[in-house]
């Protein structure tokens, strides 16, 4: 409970001090400014998440981990495109290329997470056949 509340509290402080930078690094707080917010937030609460499960031993099998690392280069790209398109557009200019490259990232994602949780039950269940220990009644 004590860990839940500190990784919380984390969240918290991070997501302030992204706010923060934000707010300095835009001159005025426009739909860009916002929408790199919202993904900064975001890709730094999904990087925290994982955390728990990494460390966990528990909660170590091969569809947590993989799981966790797409969901991890989600939030890593979807942040690096986000920042990228800010740098090299308008303030005012159209925002579309934005939001289609975000659509692409997700649907790319979603694909990759499905086909990785997919092997890796594959895989687990292939070693539940061979190793009678690893099999859960």
């Amino acid at each position: 409970m004590k860990n839940k509340v500190i990784l919380i509290i984390t969240m918290l402080l991070v997501i302030v001090c992204t706010i923060i930078i934000y707010t300095l690094l835009f001159e005025e707080q426009n739909k860009l400014f916002y929408i790199n917010v919202g993904i900064a937030c975001l890709a730094e609460i999904i990087l925290l998440a994982n955390i728990p499960i990494l460390s966990n031993e528990k909660l170590l099998t091969i569809k947590n981990v993989s799981l966790s690392v797409s969901l991890n280069l989600f939030a890593i790209v979807i942040f690096l495109w986000t920042a990228g398109c800010s740098l090299l557009m308008d303030q005012d200019s159209n925002l579309k290329t934005l939001y289609i490259g975000l659509l692409v990232i997700t649907i790319i994602f979603f694909i990759i997470n499905g086909a990785t949780v997919i092997m890796a039950g594959g895989v687990t269940e292939k070693k539940s056949i061979r190793h009678p220990k690893y099999y859960r009644k």
